[in-house]
């Protein structure tokens, strides 16, 4: 994965590739700036080298640019002109007000880190051009999908992704043995089945084939005629078109699936209260994601009055819903709108004895980084990426979003602090 490097004082650094690919775009600094919702010279600031985008900025910037989240990453990638070995003069071009860059091909233009993200060429060929399987039973089917989703949430990715690989490819065998209620029992289980690909597609950094199984797990939920399966598929199509940029087709289809499980539920068991929360809850991180404030803090009072009903923080249809769960995406939703001191103080408000599903206590902790990260407390920062890692540390190790934070945190500390991110990186096996 491709990391920006903090520009030693004095050295020209410029990101290049991030101005050639704009310009390739047919976009000016200023209608990139509309795209994002940022002022102009936030964007120049990104191409001179002085700032880098946040992460929750990087997807809006890579679907405005026309490539994939890695490829933002190698876009962004800063070479000082002293490491550079060999550079191009190219002809001028428009760079907004009079800015003038240098144009250079930098060797180094890609940087790898060592993020030990797993590999998903299998898992990808087992979702769209599955080999032939064994027939599994119901119980077996069953089994599989209770163990991949234990897995999960336990931030056992490489585990997650041995599964996946062998049980995709075995759900069209084991439905076409089933009849009946038996097989619309095995529909619900696909659905969930599919619903962990593509949150294991979310975590490393492809939404785009997470669009693809969110697909396939609402077809299984709507043979499933099961109102809680369906509600669940839309959970994943909210996350997967949120990722991929659709922030508000993600709210509109996360409320109105919310809504038609009320009308057919009543949500008179706890499974079905904990799917229409954990469904509002996706929705309103959305609604922050398209900068809708009001929208999210209703549709956040909302979840939190399903929490209150519920009564007590569970795993009902593994949703990890609950009056704390709505605490945290409290925390995570005020962070989308940049308020990164009161996410932190809401952060401090939440029992995390509460919390036990390992994924969600990481990603707070995550959360919490990313606010001191923003905040300036750099120190503060690193502490709750070293609390992340002790939770989980396949949630540092294996996603790639992680090591994004912790390139923005090294590129912001100084002195100490960045000394110790840097022992921290090269812990976690992340090459600067």
């Amino acid at each position: 994965m491709a990391t920006s490097a903090r520009p030693q004082p004095g050295a020209a650094s410029r990101r290049t590739a991030l101005i050639h690919r704009r310009t390739a775009q047919g976009l000016s600094q200023e209608h990139l700036a509309e795209q994002l919702g940022v002022d102009r010279t936030t964007v120049a600031r990104w191409e001179s080298g002085t700032s880098t985008p946040q992460p929750w900025q990087r997807p809006n910037l890579a679907h405005a640019l026309g490539v994939t989240l890695a490829e933002c990453d190698a876009l962004l990638v800063l070479a000082p002109s002293a490491a550079v070995a060999t550079t191009v003069q190219a002809e001028p071009s428009d760079l907004g007000d009079g800015e003038e860059m240098d144009r250079r091909d930098f060797l180094t233009a890609t940087v790898a880190s060592a993020v030990d993200v797993p590999s998903w060429a299998g898992l990808v060929d087992a979702l769209l051009q599955p080999s032939q399987a064994e027939t599994l039973t119901l119980h077996q089917f069953a089994l599989g999908v209770r163990q991949v989703k234990t897995a999960y949430q336990a931030c056992r990715y490489h585990d997650v992704t041995a599964r996946l690989t062998r049980l995709l490819p075995a759900v069209a065998p084991s439905l076409a043995a089933l009849e009946g209620r038996r097989l619309d029992t095995g529909h619900v289980i696909a659905t969930d089945l599919y619903h962990v690909a593509g949150s294991v597609f979310l975590k490393l950094g492809d939404p785009a084939v997470a669009l693809l199984a969110a697909e396939r797990s609402a077809q299984h939920a709507a043979r499933s005629g099961d109102p809680i399966a369906e509600t669940t598929s839309a959970r994943i199509m909210t996350h997967a078109l949120m990722a991929s940029g659709y922030n508000t087709n993600a709210v509109a289809i996360g409320t109105a699936s919310a809504t038609r499980l009320d009308r057919a539920t009543g949500l008179s068991g706890d499974d079905a209260l904990s799917a229409f929360g954990a469904l509002l809850l996706r929705s309103a991180t959305a609604a922050g994601r398209a900068q809708d404030r009001d929208t999210a803090e209703a549709i956040l009072d909302e979840a939190e009055h399903a929490g209150e009903r519920l009564g007590h923080d569970g795993n009902d249809r593994w949703t990890g819903f609950g009056p704390t769960n709505v605490q945290q995406h409290r925390v995570h939703v005020t962070l989308t709108f940049g308020d990164a001191g009161t996410a932190v103080e809401l952060a401090r408000k939440i029992p995390l004895d509460k919390i036990k599903i390992a994924e969600r206590r990481a990603s707070l902790f995550l959360d919490v980084a990313k606010a001191y990260t923003m905040w300036g407390r750099h120190e503060q920062g690193l502490n709750a990426l070293r609390a992340a890692l002790k939770t989980a540390p396949e949630e540092i190790t294996a996603r790639p979003a992680a090591a994004r934070l912790i390139t923005d945190l090294a590129a912001l500390a100084r002195g100490h602090t960045r000394a110790r991110v840097v022992d921290f990186a090269g812990q976690v096996g992340i090459r600067l």
